[in-house]
């Protein structure tokens, strides 16, 4: 077993996530809490859920790498960074693993973070394989919908992503798999050193993401693929933009 852990998001009673709380004196509380709750003495790897852009990278870094000299969590995560602060972080303490948004339809890491994680030796985890379940997932609609959060360009262009799901569904048909197991398989092709996080409820849910293992795309399916999802328009994310004067998100 290998238990990664977060640290930093912000729940009320009534569940409603509302902030991020990164601050380096606070991660040995948080770290505190994460190892009583696992009944372990240590988590193996251990990440701020975002970088406070008003926080300098290498206090956050610092006080995580502390926790390892500690011998309570083995290495160090880092979590929706550009390659800069990655690189800084990475000077602090090496860092292990990248958590960052990836998927067919939003490629924007292979322009900084993937290049420069590869130049570090640093493994990528995605997440957001199947852009919250848009693509393969049920009730698409629904969810589209509940995403009001996002402007209507945004919007319109997920939309205009999710046109392409007609066509990546036929080759899923061909390979003998599901559209939610060929995207995990896309994230997967993308090299070695690509971990795809997929979230399931269910030991039926995770039984079937892990077919995905054997898809075993060839050069063509990747092709095919990304003609029907060109990288310039793969730019799709339901997520809010991590900016502290505009959303507040930061504590």
């Amino acid at each position: 077993v290998f238990i990664s852990a977060k640290f930093g998001g912000m729940i009320s009673p009534d569940g409603r996530f509302y902030g991020i709380d990164s601050r380096p004196e606070h991660v040995k509380n948080y770290l505190a809490y994460t190892l009583k709750r696992l009944g372990t003495d240590y988590v193996d790897l251990y990440q701020p859920a975002r970088i406070n852009p008003h926080i300098p990278v290498e206090d956050t870094i610092g006080a995580v790498a502390d926790m390892v000299k500690a011998g309570y969590a083995k290495s160090v995560g880092i979590s929706e960074v550009d390659g800069a602060t990655l690189r800084r972080a990475n000077a602090v303490h090496p860092i292990s693993l990248v958590e960052v948004r990836y998927s067919l339809m939003d490629r924007h890491i292979e322009d900084d973070i993937l290049p420069t994680s590869r130049e570090l030796g640093i493994g990528v985890v995605a997440f957001n394989v199947m852009l919250g379940g848009l693509v393969g997932g049920s009730a698409q609609q629904q969810k589209l919908s509940a995403m009001k959060h996002l402007s209507s360009e945004a919007l319109t262009g997920i939309s205009n992503n999710l046109s392409a799901t007609q066509g990546l569904e036929e080759i899923a048909r061909e390979k003998g798999i599901t559209l939610a197991q060929l995207a995990i398989a896309w994230v997967l092709a993308q090299g070695e050193d690509i971990i795809a996080l997929v979230g399931s409820r269910t030991v039926v849910q995770i039984a079937d993401s892990l077919k995905a293992i054997d898809a075993n795309l060839t050069e063509n399916d990747l092709e095919r693929m990304e003609q029907l999802v060109p990288k310039a328009q793969a730019n799709s994310s339901y997520m809010l933009d991590m900016n502290l004067d505009k959303n507040g998100l930061f504590i």
